[in-house]
């Protein structure tokens, strides 16, 4: 008798252990899931002001965009480097051939000198940097632009460009003239002065 009274104490003590412990786990769970919440809750809070944020550069590239200049725009005038031009900013800054096919209209502020070259090409490779040094030079009274002719092909097919480097000087006024060959620079600042009257 005394053995199964020890025994049940036993087992009430165990039982009630046992009670104890999962009402703990309970409590753990319910932390821990609580926790789990307020880490979502953190990540949600996250996501919401970075996609304010994005919101916001987005309205500010609106706005910047809303003046009308881009980038380009404001290192082509005055620059003192060549500007890269492709289809869209030759049509804007020299030549709508697609709105006047017949007649050359020159669009451009003032006079320009435009380098057809390839990034493969060894001549081409020389006349850079004097383009580069005619470019600071000559910064408040011509613009000089560069073309790729392996990623502008219709451009170079537009003015017939077979051999390069090619340099065509647009006057203000006037139709453009065009050189094939890679020529040192004493002879382009001739022809900035015969064609431009510099």
């Amino acid at each position: 008798m005394r053995t199964f009274k020890i025994t049940f104490i036993l087992a009430t003590l165990f039982a009630f252990v046992s009670c104890g412990n999962s009402t703990a786990d309970r409590s753990v769970n319910v932390n821990t899931g609580n926790k789990a919440s307020e880490s979502v809750q953190e990540s949600q809070s996250v996501v919401a002001s970075s996609q304010s944020e994005t919101e916001k550069n987005i309205d500010d590239r609106k706005i910047n965009h809303s003046t009308g200049e881009d980038d380009e725009t404001k290192t082509s005038k005055g620059s003192d480097k060549p500007v890269q031009l492709d289809k869209e900013l030759f049509l804007q800054k020299v030549f709508d051939y697609e709105s006047n096919p017949q007649k050359w209209v020159f669009e451009g502020d003032q006079p320009c000198i435009i380098d057809f070259y390839a990034d493969w090409c060894g001549p081409c490779k020389r006349v850079a940097p004097i383009m580069d040094e005619l470019a600071k030079e000559y910064q408040e009274k011509i613009d000089i632009y560069k073309i790729d002719t392996d990623k502008e092909k219709e451009l170079a097919q537009v003015f017939g460009i077979r051999s390069i480097p090619s340099i065509m000087f647009c006057p203000a006024e006037g139709k453009p003239y065009m050189y094939k060959g890679a020529f040192p620079k004493e002879k382009y600042v001739e022809l900035l002065k015969k064609h431009f009257e510099l």
